[in-house]
């Protein structure tokens, strides 16, 4: 029974507390059965007020929540709950005035006044908040904390939903290394809670779109990171070694797809089918060039294409490391 009712509590803390702030899909009767949970958690908090050892374990588990809570906080998980609902302006008119219904019913008139006050205080400091944010003369923050907002918008309406704004994103101009841009914050935030960080899942869809050949994104989201400076690289494969293995298996399988053509000025790489081809010869180079410059990866990026040199049709790459190198050398 303990376990039951703990999974129950952390349940309405972990999961309906936060999809009363940011799900838009609510309706009246998940409206009542959300406010029927805050009823069922306030009499557990009742039930177990002087249980000194179920208060400290859920202080405990609590912690790993965003929304975290005491168990004293669950007297009043209705009231918290429905103050959520208010403050939610992604909720159809409809659905605001059913939660006001309730409201007024389950909290009281005068309760109910001041929760909605406190609403629309909350959204005329977002309001200006906002207009800051649009004043900013620094438009690399602008863009990478839109995007931040936009995919923690959409990660926390569902997985789904999360896996279309990302689709939506990547077709962009630049949209990837937006992207890419909220896992570089995820690592500069190396002590924020866990259930802040939204790159595990984008590496888990970016690694989907590159083992999708059929994929409609495919071949511009493979373009695109193999196009992408050595230091936004670093953040992509740093920690994510699997989209680094990725990516090399592509490049070999794209220069198998290169034969050799002979003129006055000697050997180059042309696609056998160029319609088939995403990366040409001087792509080629240009990305083993930037792996090159990438911290913990480089190494290992000219390891594997030497043992791709001593593959079928691995001649190709004897030339991208000559090219590599003396692109090096000029840079130095």
């Amino acid at each position: 029974m303990w376990n039951e009712v703990m999974h129950n509590l952390l349940y309405f803390m972990h999961e309906l507390v936060p999809a009363a702030a940011s799900r838009t899909n609510w309706n009246q009767d998940s409206i009542d059965k959300a406010v029927s949970w805050g009823a069922y958690c306030e009499k557990i908090s009742r039930q177990f007020r002087h249980n000194y050892s179920m208060r400290i374990a859920f202080s405990c588990l609590a912690r790993q929540s965003l929304w975290a809570m005491t168990f004293h906080d669950l007297q009043s998980a209705r009231q918290l709950l429905l103050k959520i609902f208010i403050q939610n302006q992604l909720l159809d008119l409809c659905v605001k005035e059913y939660v006001h219904q309730v409201a007024n019913t389950v909290v009281g008139p005068t309760i109910t006044a001041t929760l909605y006050q406190q609403a629309v205080q909350q959204n005329s400091f977002c309001n200006q908040l906002m207009n800051v944010l649009t004043d900013m003369k620094y438009e690399i923050v602008k863009r990478r904390l839109g995007t931040r907002l936009m995919v923690e918008a959409a990660s926390s309406s569902g997985q789904d939903k999360l896996q279309d704004c990302l689709t939506e994103m990547v077709m962009f101009p630049e949209g990837l290394s937006m992207i890419l841009s909220t896992v570089k914050q995820d690592k500069e935030a190396g002590s924020v809670d866990r259930y802040f960080l939204l790159s595990p899942s984008i590496v888990e869809w970016l690694e989907g779109v590159m083992t999708s050949l059929q994929d409609s994104r495919h071949r511009q989201v493979v373009r695109t990171l193999c196009t992408l400076p050595p230091a936004l690289l670093n953040e992509v494969f740093n920690g994510n070694l699997s989209i680094f293995r990725l990516l090399m298996s592509f490049l070999n399988k794209e220069a198998k797809k290169l034969e050799p053509y002979y003129n006055s000025k000697g050997c180059c790489w042309l696609p056998h089918n160029p319609t088939a081809s995403i990366l040409s010869y001087q792509d080629l180079v240009c990305v083993y060039t930037a792996l090159l410059k990438v911290e913990g990866v480089g190494l290992y990026a000219q390891e594997k294409v030497l043992s791709f040199c001593l593959q079928d049709g691995g001649a190709v790459w004897s030339d991208v490391i000559r090219d590599a190198n003396a692109e090096e050398k000029l840079e130095q």
